[in-house]
């Protein structure tokens, strides 16, 4: 307003002509803030609306996740028996036990084991019990496909055993065969063979010779493991 009270008549008028314009400037941008931020409380407005609605969402998928999931203390059960295998531990009959009864479920019956089984391990102390199960196992994969119902003809199952379950089978025994109570046991009544027989470890101390001896029960298509432990003798 200097330039009013100084100036001329025609700088008078550029002089209001230019705060007019500066002041038509500042309101248009006032004005667009005030539309923004009316633009901005309608989408707050509209957002506290849906709340409810939102709300109400959380609740259902909440309520189904909880549906979903087992009680606790349940645990999801592995289909695959073979999966997970009960720890074999060295001198301990109930560890032995485990397996033993883990492996019979697993082949539904097709290997069984004597219960002096598990006593013969405790009091060997073998100390090799992951390779005692590898063993095992690979045995009890064995009882299941000798017995699944197929027709085979197996001139040389010790053949057989090595070459589809990688596994040192011996089926005769000279000490074993001329000693009758090594060879022989008694199960369910009858009594049985176990001359054959798994290496698991050979051409070492005593202590270390690893075996598993089994009998051939193709009436009730089935391997009966009565030894688990060292060399018989």
């Amino acid at each position: 307003m200097h330039a009013l009270a100084q100036g001329s008549p025609h700088l008078q008028i550029e002089a209001l002509q230019e705060e007019l314009e500066t002041a038509r400037a500042s309101a248009n941008t006032w004005e667009q803030l005030a539309r923004d931020e009316e633009e901005r409380a309608n989408l707050l407005t509209a957002q506290v609306s849906q709340l409810p609605e939102l709300e109400a969402q959380v609740e259902q998928l909440t309520i189904a996740l909880r549906a979903s999931r087992p009680p606790a203390g349940d645990e999801l059960v592995d289909d695959d028996p073979w999966s997970t295998l009960p720890d074999l531990v060295t001198g301990d009959s109930d560890s032995a036990e485990d397996l033993f009864l883990h492996l019979t479920d697993a082949t539904s019956g097709h290997i069984v084991f004597t219960t002096q089984a598990a006593s013969i391990w405790k009091k060997s102390s073998y100390p090799f019990p992951d390779e005692m199960t590898e063993c095992l196992t690979k045995l009890a994969h064995a009882a299941a496909t000798l017995y699944d119902g197929t027709d085979r003809n197996l001139p040389h199952l010790d053949n057989w055993f090595r070459e589809n379950f990688d596994l040192k089978v011996a089926l005769q025994d000279d000490t074993i065969e001329r000693n009758a109570k090594l060879r022989y046991f008694d199960y369910e009544g009858k009594t049985y063979d176990r001359t054959p027989h798994v290496k698991v470890r050979d051409h070492t101390a005593p202590t270390q010779v690893g075996r598993i001896h089994f009998a051939l029960d193709s009436d009730k298509s089935r391997l009966i493991v009565a030894h688990v432990g060292v060399k018989l003798y």
